[in-house]
């Protein structure tokens, strides 16, 4: 992985809008998982099964965020059960 990223933990239900100051490259890729069970430590692999969610615009294709230079960008990372970490 890049950048060792530290996110705090938010329970099911609530929406989290981190902020990146220190990314200086473009593209980058956004992804994010459920932890069920709660015992996700921020830096071993999500256990196998969870629920995980890419950042795209067509169900088929991963989308690349495009950032410019002193210019901030959000984006609405959704997903379901429908895809699953390996």
């Amino acid at each position: 992985m890049g950048a060792n990223l530290k996110l705090p933990v938010v329970p099911l239900g609530e929406r989290l809008a981190p902020q990146f100051d220190f990314l200086s490259s473009s593209a980058v890729y956004a992804a994010a998982f459920v932890d069920r069970n709660g015992s996700y430590d921020g830096h071993s692999e999500p256990v196998s099964g969870a629920p995980m969610g890419l950042y795209r615009k067509a169900p088929d294709k991963i989308e690349a965020i495009r950032l410019k230079s002193g210019k901030s960008v959000k984006i609405v990372l959704a997903f379901d059960d429908s895809t699953k970490t390996p």
